[in-house]
């Protein structure tokens, strides 16, 4: 919440509205792609697949080397995907703007902890999976751009003990467990784009 002073008097601009409301349920509804299941904590993803409405089961298993010590539990997550382009999107150019505001200010998978946000994940500048960097190598290969991404993944502690964060309560500690999230998600991105969308 940034805090500006005027005068004598604390205004405080709201997170959630100060560039138009913050994603709400609603906006899955006209994403053009919609990604929702969980991660098993051991390199499977089991889900759907939404694509311009329609509905496709999706189940990915990375054929990293699995390890008991580096499982880092279930992990729901939703994540929505709006193109770049109003040509690109099934919505009309009225929602496509609507969407594409949101995916501007606020765009990023975020990572929620018990219902608490672990920072810096959702940031603009937080692509932890590298999405970015891929997609410049080779736009037709890697189609996921991380700047046009919401949603987030949902951790608990009872249930991602593995998944510990730094002392300084940003960015997750780079253990064992971390590094096969991380590789597990990048992986099942790089699937899908290869899949459906290259």
């Amino acid at each position: 919440f940034p805090i500006h002073k005027k005068g004598d008097e604390f205004s405080c601009e709201d997170f959630f509205v100060g560039n138009g409301e913050f994603f709400t349920e609603k906006d899955y509804d006209i994403a053009d792609i919609v990604i929702e299941g969980f991660l098993d904590g051991n390199g499977t993803f089991n889900g759907s697949l939404k694509i311009y409405g329609q509905v496709i089961d999706y189940t990915y298993m990375n054929p990293r080397k699995k390890d008991v010590r580096s499982n880092y539990g279930k992990v729901p997550l939703k994540i929505g995907y709006s193109m770049g382009k109003v040509e690109d999107s099934f919505n009309n150019e009225e929602t496509w703007n609507r969407i594409n505001k949101k995916v501007e200010a606020y765009g990023g998978i975020y990572i929620y902890r018990d219902g608490f946000r672990v920072l810096p994940y959702g940031r603009i500048d937080a692509d932890f999976l590298a999405l970015e960097e891929r997609r410049n190598k080779r736009i037709g290969t890697y189609f996921f751009s991380y700047r046009r991404m919401f949603g987030y993944l949902e951790l608990s502690r009872t249930k991602n003990s593995q998944l510990k964060d730094k002392s300084s309560r940003e960015r997750f500690i780079n253990n064992a467990a971390y590094r096969d999230f991380k590789d597990d998600l990048s992986a099942m991105f790089i699937d899908l784009a290869k899949e459906y969308f290259a």
